[in-house]
């Protein structure tokens, strides 16, 4: 009874929230982003599941390990080539535009490509120098995978500057479309074609290519919505520079980016490093299924994040209390659903990826579904904390889940395999969580969980 009562009262509250958020243009703007934001992110999670039953149906446990591998590396490799300008862009763009500053409009678009494709060159180059020491132990196959998906770094690093650009041009869904659904689109029609004209031929290389020109695909799209969007005034200007403030501000947000993404990348490339490439495809999938519990409250922040810095910034700290308390748990109680799922039928889940699957991933299935919803029981503290200005103590927390889970990591793969990649994320995952929880509550006396109270 009482949980009904909290269920009912929670959502309620929600609803009056956003109707709250409709009593002024700029809100309603807002509001209508956000909604298409989160059509755009569940459009996104759906292909994601879909392109990853394609996929590991195609190619095996061992031939999505290897493509895995890659893949993750593809990832974390992307973030020190993006130089976080994807969050960069769209600050500056917006405030150029603004003041009319069309010359450092234009040396910012200018010096952004430049920055981008030098950064993945040079990140190419050195992972093929040291590929020989990264991947001691890992299979030809894995190796030759990661050389080839190499080329995807400068692609999707184009894909999201502009994408960035646009955001900051105001055109939110537009700059979201090429990387959320134009990419995976392609990659899907591809891949489902190649698996069925030919099944038995289908490799990783040939995967990777899909890849690629999916992503190629992805950055046309993106180039032709910029074009049309970019002011009169800038292509007659003259260049100008602010080289020293851009590096100043990307560098913090790129650490930032780094540290998030290795906290989940790190135990597909242990795992590879460690094990083999069967092993890191059953851990993938079952990261995967995992993560359809998190996707909900990843949805969620996009609308969130502007009004928690709206109302930190305006000091409305009771309402500010009550929006994080009622959106966690309205997700907690949307992500219940999926976790009892996973956790009671999860051999069945991963029966769809392939009967290898099953056996040999299921119980990581478990440990990381629990992870997850503890993590989704626990909010979005991380979110809170770089809303507010406290990106530092946000930082640290990852820097506490890429640690803890490498070093456990290293002790337990090679006892304990799958499993026990397993148990070092849903570790590291938990304590990280639990540093950001009270860090929110120490610097802003704010209660990021699900059992957090308001008053009023």
């Amino acid at each position: 009874m009482d949980f009904l009562f909290v269920v009912k009262n929670s959502v309620a509250t929600l609803g009056r929230l956003l109707a709250e958020g409709r009593r002024s243009d700029k809100r309603a703007r807002l509001v209508k982003a956000s909604s298409a934001t989160l059509a755009i992110k569940a459009a996104a999670a759906a292909l994601s599941f879909a392109v990853g039953l394609v996929v590991a149906r195609s190619l095996g446990a061992g031939g999505y390990g290897a493509y895995s591998f890659a893949m993750s590396w593809v990832v974390l490799l992307r973030v020190p080539a993006l130089f976080g300008l994807d969050k960069l862009l769209v600050r500056n763009v917006a405030a150029y535009c603004a003041r009319e500053q069309w010359g450092l409009l234009r040396g910012l678009l200018r010096w952004a490509d430049s920055i981008a494709l030098a950064s993945s060159i040079i990140l190419g180059f050195l992972v093929i120098t040291v590929t020989s020491m990264v991947t001691e132990g890992a299979s030809g196959e894995m190796v030759s995978a990661l050389r080839l998906s190499l080329l995807l770094i400068p692609l999707t690093v184009l894909v999201s500057v502009r994408g960035a650009v646009l955001r900051g041009f105001h055109r939110v869904v537009l700059g979201q479309l090429p990387e959320e659904l134009v990419k995976p689109c392609a990659f899907l029609v591809l891949v489902s074609i190649g698996s069925l004209v030919a099944a038995d031929k289908l490799t990783v290389a040939i995967t990777i290519w899909f890849q690629i020109v999916a992503n190629g695909a992805a950055l046309l799209v993106a180039a032709s919505f910029l074009r049309p969007e970019i002011p009169p005034g800038v292509a007659e200007s003259t260049m100008m520079f602010e080289v020293r403030s851009w590096l100043s501000a990307g560098g913090p947000l790129m650490l930032v980016g780094a540290l998030q993404v290795a906290s989940v990348q790190v135990p597909v490339i242990l795992l590879g490093a460690l094990a083999d490439a069967e092993a890191v495809g059953l851990y993938a999938v079952a990261q995967r299924g995992a993560a359809l519990i998190n996707s909900i409250l990843v949805a969620v922040s996009v609308p969130l994040a502007p009004m928690l810095a709206s109302l930190h910034a305006t000091g409305e700290g009771a309402k500010l209390q009550r929006v994080i308390t009622v959106s966690t748990r309205v997700v907690l109680l949307a992500a219940l659903p999926f976790a009892l799922f996973l956790l009671l039928y999860g051999r069945w889940f991963l029966a769809l990826f392939g009967p290898e699957f099953a056996g040999g991933a299921a119980m990581a299935l478990t440990v990381l579904s629990v992870a997850e919803l503890a993590s989704v029981t626990m909010g979005s503290a991380a979110l809170v904390l770089m809303m507010t200005g406290h990106e530092r103590d946000a930082a640290v927390g990852y820097v506490y889940s890429v640690g803890l889970t490498s070093m456990l990591g290293t002790l337990l793969i090679p006892q304990a395999g799958v499993h026990g990649a397993a148990v070092a994320y849903a570790i590291s995952l938990v304590v990280c969580k639990l540093s950001m929880v009270l860090r929110a509550r120490q610097r802003l006396g704010l209660n990021a969980t699900a059992f957090g109270r308001w008053a009023g």
